[in-house]
């Protein structure tokens, strides 16, 4: 237990851009996680009404796509010291929408 005159060792803040794209993937994740909420209520929607629309296996690849970047983007804050590491996981994030974009909805 440190003494209250003294303060613990802050570790120095990561460069401006990292933090940058940190904030990026991390609007990236957050908006991945409502587009798995929006895909599954559009699927429960439609199975109750009948009509045709996003099946099990859309809603299921949202939901896994989501939860991969949660935890990548929890990687990239919980870092430390390791810019590396914070980059390589913002950077998986984006790859992870750019994926779920493309496969689901551009092509």
């Amino acid at each position: 237990m440190t003494p209250a005159s003294e303060s613990p060792e802050r570790e120095p803040p990561l460069p401006l851009p990292l933090r940058m794209l940190r904030w990026l993937s991390g609007i990236m994740a957050a908006g991945l996680v409502i587009l798995a909420g929006a895909t599954a209520v559009a699927s429960w929607i439609t199975d109750r009404d009948g009509a045709p629309g996003p099946g099990t296996d859309i809603v299921l690849g949202h939901l896994t796509i989501a939860v991969l970047a949660v935890a990548c983007q929890v990687v990239a804050d919980r870092v430390g010291d390791r810019p590396v590491r914070a980059l390589l996981a913002s950077l998986a994030v984006l790859v992870l929408a750019g994926a779920t974009l493309w496969v689901w909805w551009w092509n």
